[in-house]
This record gives C-alpha cells, structure tokens and sequence, in this order.
C-alpha cells in the first residue's frame, strides 16, 4: 500500500531541490565541473576504450604517433 503524500511531503522535496540547485549554481559559478556523471551505456564504452589508452601512455608504451 502506498502512502499518501501530503503537502508537507510536497514541501520538503520542493526545499530540498531548491537546495540542491543552489549548490550547483554555486558550482558551476566557481567553474567546478560535475564530477557525478551518469554511467549511461555510452559514458561506459567511452571509458572502456579511454583508460586503458590513458595507462599506455602513462607507461610511455604509446606514442604521439599513433594519434595522441
């Protein structure tokens, strides 16, 4: 059974959201990027192929040459 939401409930999120925008104007005044990305299927196939190039380079295996 689902409880009922009251105007007080109502309320609540309304603040709480409020809240929550504030804090990311505030963010996004101050040039602070998201770093709560959303891992959606295209987020995750991106850093599949991405770290594991990022650690090549960082141990020097890959070079410029190959497109980096």
């Amino acid at each position: 059974m689902r409880p009922l939401i009251t105007q007080k409930m109502v309320d609540k999120a309304k603040k709480k959201l409020k809240k929550l925008q504030k804090r990311q104007r505030k963010q996004d005044n101050q040039g602070v990027s998201n770093t709560d990305v959303p891992l959606t299927a295209e987020n995750l196939q991106y850093l599949k192929i991405q770290i594991p190039r990022m650690i090549d380079i960082l141990k020097g295996e890959e070079s410029y040459e190959k497109g980096w």
